[in-house]
């Protein structure tokens, strides 16, 4: 009681009349609707396992805030909250099963009311619950994507009336309430700053376009740190940009590239760009995400002798709607320093090899479809062997699928028991690929191998959905920043046509990129993809066909920059079998924390100084500023 006495005075205390004040107690902070009305701010304490929130919303009404399992309000554990006009604050806990009024949770009020207090235009409120109440209405708060739903109203909820419906006022959008900021640590003073933007690139009226663009890195001639990257994004062009990757060409790449743009991949590149320089990667951008600072004692390096010179910006466009207005000039800002740290850092490429195609098949009408991709053991060995190196540290990465995904895992193993994963989003978002911290380095040693892991849903599919570069087609990757850097840039596999079309009986295929289909005879010719399509597919067989792929073999790929693709050809991998995974890791089952608010709660009620405290003040702080 002490604790919360404390929490809800310093509160006051900083906060005094001033919402933005408030707001910067906190965490972290976030606008959650386009016209910046309703502000959400909060803390973790990872000790306590609870998370701190704070509202500022420009109604004089109430506000409710909830988390959501798909953005909707159906299944979403929501609070509402109000200050009425004698100055009194309320809370109630709440759980919705459809669009409507939600009812008052009838288990637990889980969600404890700390302050409240309004003004002319805004009404503030702080309330903490825990990570894990136990209560079947509420949502655990947990590592990954949250979906926050919003909303707001101009008028108090009427005495034994539910609140009134709040029209437009309303929305979703993702955080990851748990993560820590990546804007959290300091840039140092003497940090130089470089872009890297297409020139008005005219995006094709197509659904989906690769671009990619050469330039010349200026900053050569000796050793820098890169300390922290973010995406540039033309103002307009949001839903526009899916992905923006910087990477650097291998050394000795053709210097006729400079300058250069055109089609990534395929018959429309006349260069081979795309495949040539996708590799070693400088910084990478996915739809929603934000900028990432490295933390202190790292860097990643630029200009050293005999490093790359050349950059290549692959642009993933999105145009459903088939414009032909858009001109582009979006990349990348990176920052950097010739003060260098004590650890070089990398980027490693784990999950589904990119160029794989429909090696990787989804079928139509899945609940939920989980495929596999290696990093087999040998190849981290061997790349730390070479360096003398016994283990590389991973502190953040990327997870990216596309529409159809819903969970990624980057799966850790050693001696074939699973240890923590490196990376997880059980509640993944397209619209939100955001490069995380972990919460905890994972040292991953010599002999340790990686398994990405993804869970799609194609309820909604008419047909079989195949891996590529679209994102109506899909993909499994996990981005893992780490030190010290290795000579390796992908780890990477995809199955094997022989493996997989053994499902639909089919005796050999050629493998290609559609992989024909050469016998039996009442088969041949035909593709891959079409052998899939045409499967009477019903839940049992997408079940049946889940557990065949998990155990079909794949083609393996342990890259560094130096055996890149040549430019033109087509990759070829080893094939192997699954790795086998004898004990996978059973997480801690979770402690439920409850705290009990007992309903609708006022602030006067919680904590009488409360209101002498907000009263009396403003009053000190003015004599304090007169002195």
């Amino acid at each position: 009681m002490a604790r919360k006495l404390c929490e809800i005075v310093f509160l006051v205390l900083l906060c005094g009349a001033s919402v933005s004040k408030c707001l910067s107690v906190y965490g972290r902070r976030e606008v959650l609707d386009k016209d910046g009305r309703y502000v959400l701010g909060w803390t973790v304490d990872a000790e306590e396992k609870a998370v701190t929130f704070s509202v500022e919303v420009e109604t004089r009404g109430w506000v409710g805030l909830g988390l959501s399992p798909h953005g909707g309000m159906p299944e979403a554990d929501i609070v509402i909250g109000w200050v009425d006009g004698n100055g009194n604050a309320f809370l109630t806990d709440r759980f919705a099963t459809e669009n409507g009024v939600p009812a008052v949770d009838t288990t637990s009020q889980d969600w404890v009311l700390l302050s409240g207090w309004e003004n002319g235009t805004h009404t503030s409120l702080s309330f903490k619950r825990p990570f894990d109440t136990c209560d079947k209405q509420d949502r655990v708060i947990e590592d990954g994507t949250s979906r926050v739903i919003f909303a707001w109203n101009d008028a108090d909820p009427m005495a034994n009336v539910g609140p009134a419906f709040h029209e437009a006022n309303r929305g979703v959008k993702s955080v990851l309430l748990l993560d820590k900021d990546p804007e959290e640590t300091p840039l140092p003073d003497n940090v130089l700053m470089y872009e890297i933007l297409v020139p008005k690139v005219h995006v094709p009226a197509e659904d989906t376009t690769y671009w990619c663009q050469s330039f010349r890195l200026p900053i050569v001639g000796r050793k820098y740190h890169v300390v922290k990257w973010e995406q540039v994004v033309q103002p307009g062009h949001e839903s526009l940009v899916h992905h923006v990757i910087a990477y650097f060409c291998p050394p000795g790449t053709n210097e006729s590239l400079v300058g250069m743009g055109e089609h990534c991949y395929g018959r429309r590149s006349s260069t081979g760009m795309g495949e040539h320089c996708n590799s070693r990667i400088l910084a990478a951008f996915a739809v929603g995400g934000g900028p990432f600072t490295l933390p202190d004692g790292t860097g990643l390096p630029l200009g050293e002798d005999g490093a790359p010179t050349l950059i290549m910006l692959e642009m993933h466009y999105d145009n459903p709607e088939l414009r032909t207005d858009y001109y582009d000039s979006s990349g990348v800002r990176i920052y950097y320093t010739t003060d260098l740290r004590q650890h070089d850092v990398g980027v490693l490429e784990t999950g589904l090899e990119n160029d794989g195609g429909p090696h990787m098949m989804v079928p139509p009408g899945a609940a939920t479809f989980t495929s596999r991709f290696y990093c087999y053991p040998d190849c981290l060995k061997k790349k730390m062997a070479a360096q003398s190196v016994d283990s590389i540290t991973v502190i953040g990465g990327i997870l990216h699928s596309h529409l159809a995904g819903v969970a990624i895992r980057a799966r850790h193993f050693r001696g074939g028991v699973e240890l923590p994963p490196i990376a997880e989003d059980e509640t993944y978002d397209f619209n939100f690929q955001q490069t995380r911290y972990l919460h905890h380095p994972v040292e991953i040693r010599k002999g340790d191998y990686i398994v990405t892991e993804c869970d799609y849903k194609t309820r909604k599919r008419p047909r079989v959905t195949i891996g590529g570069l679209p994102t109506y087609r899909e993909m499994c990757l996990a981005f893992l920043i780490y030190y010290p850097r290795l000579d390796l840039t992908q780890c990477v596999s995809m199955p094997t046509y022989a493996a997989t079309l053994r499902f639909a009986s089919v005796e050999t295929v050629r493998e290609g990129y559609y992989g024909m289909v050469e016998s039996p005879s009442e088969l041949a010719g035909r593709s891959s993809v079409w052998i899939m399509d045409n499967m009477n597919w019903t839940d049992g067989l997408v079940r049946q066909f889940q557990d065949h792929a998990l155990r079909a073999n794949h083609y393996f790929f342990c890259e560094d920059q130096q055996n890149q693709v040549p430019i033109g050809q087509w990759p070829r991998g080893e094939e192997r079998a699954p790795i086998p995974m004898t004990r996978p890791f059973q997480p801690k089952t979770s402690a439920c924390q409850v705290y009990t608010s007992g309903g609708e709660t006022a602030t006067r009620h919680v904590c009488p100084i409360l209101t002498l405290v907000l009263i009396m003040f403003p009053t000190v702080l003015m004599s304090l500023t007169a002195l």
